[in-house]
């Protein structure tokens, strides 16, 4: 063990506080995933129906600085917990009442404990059904 190693106890405890942190923020993201892609289109491939995936807090930020940003991004949506292990590229999000599409997952760590997910997200059309 390093000396910037954290101890399971201590892990645990960064996790938590990350938690709390995005939870305070009182937004929940709706996550479904594609169950079948359509026919390919101008924009690329589009799905014809979806299912629900999970249900997440998230620290949302509608205009976050341009420095964290993905080239092809609108948005971020920072989440932590269990849940964060099942979302996939490409998965539908809807984030109050709107709809994103995730197109980068960008894990945080601090000396071996994950903090947060952070979600790159572009604003999509038509609801997930």
């Amino acid at each position: 063990m390093s000396e910037f190693d954290l101890t399971e106890t201590e892990q645990a405890q960064v996790a938590a506080d990350c938690a709390g942190v995005i939870g305070a923020d009182r937004k929940t993201a709706y996550v479904y995933r594609p169950q079948t892609t359509g026919d390919d289109s101008f924009d690329g491939p589009t799905e014809d129906s979806f299912s629900p995936a999970a249900t997440l807090p998230v620290d949302f930020k509608a205009q976050p600085d341009s420095d964290v940003l993905e080239p092809d991004c609108d948005c971020v949506a920072d989440t932590a917990g269990d849940l964060t292990t099942t979302l996939q590229k490409m998965d539908r999000v809807v984030i109050d009442n709107r709809n994103y599409r995730i197109t980068h997952l960008q894990p945080f760590g601090l000396a071996g404990a994950e903090m947060f997910t952070r979600l790159q997200l572009n604003v999509e059309d038509g609801e997930p059904s």
